[in-house]
């Protein structure tokens, strides 16, 4: 069963000569049970999108 689903996501970071993109059209599911590990530099992206995965879990 389906928990989780993203489908063409983007996400870039700046602008101009100086933009990164770190997602471009990423499609993801999860299914419950499944153990997702979301791994980066920034801690405080990270946290921001536990708090809101928590808050669409309610």
């Amino acid at each position: 069963m389906t928990v989780l689903q993203l489908i063409k996501v983007t996400k870039s970071f700046g602008s101009g000569h100086k933009k990164v993109d770190v997602l471009k059209e990423t499609d993801f599911e999860a299914d419950r049970g499944e153990l997702i590990a979301i791994i980066g530099l920034l801690v405080l992206e990270k946290v921001c999108l536990y708090l809101r995965w928590s808050k669409l879990k309610r």
